[in-house]
């Protein structure tokens, strides 16, 4: 849909895409997920539980997507390590989880030093260059971000 290509367009500006392997953290119903895995070489798509992460998997196998790994994950606590992915997406996702700000450190630790983390959601749009992934080099607020949550984010992801 509309919000998935918005989404994969927003990351694409970014970076070149091209050999990349990307993290979907919440990929929900898998469309973004799917959209990012046919501009990239690998996606891992990740939810917090089987039946959630069914979803994405069916919509990967209706589109006869097969660049897409799958895995039960709890984004508080990732399950890979660090400096894994070329990017890290998580759409719609902050506001369901119970720390938004360990998740961030957490998105940001396995992404590259020299890449993206990217959380796009209603309560909090933020896109963070990291150049080290304790570090970000910035954090900008959208309209429908409050100031005060992006410097909590800010400081608590670079101490």
């Amino acid at each position: 849909g509309e919000l998935a290509r918005d989404s994969v367009a927003g990351i694409a500006e970014h970076l070149d895409l091209d050999g990349a392997h990307v993290l979907d953290v919440g990929a929900g119903p898998g469309t973004i997920t799917a959209d990012l895995a046919d501009r990239v070489a690998q996606v891992t798509a990740t939810e917090v539980g089987a039946a959630e992460l069914d979803l994405a998997r069916h919509t990967a196998e209706s589109r006869g997507t097969e660049n897409i790994e799958f895995a039960v994950a709890d984004v508080h606590a990732l399950d890979f390590a660090d400096a894994t992915y070329d990017v890290t997406h998580a759409h719609q996702v902050l506001q369901h989880v119970s720390d938004p700000v360990q998740a961030l450190r957490e998105m940001g630790r396995v992404t590259t030093g020299t890449s993206t983390a990217r959380a796009r959601s209603t309560v909090a749009s933020i896109f963070t260059p990291f150049s080290n992934p304790s570090r970000p080099t910035s954090v900008k607020r959208s309209a429908a971000t409050p100031a005060s949550s992006n410097r909590r984010a800010s400081r608590a992801m670079t101490s």
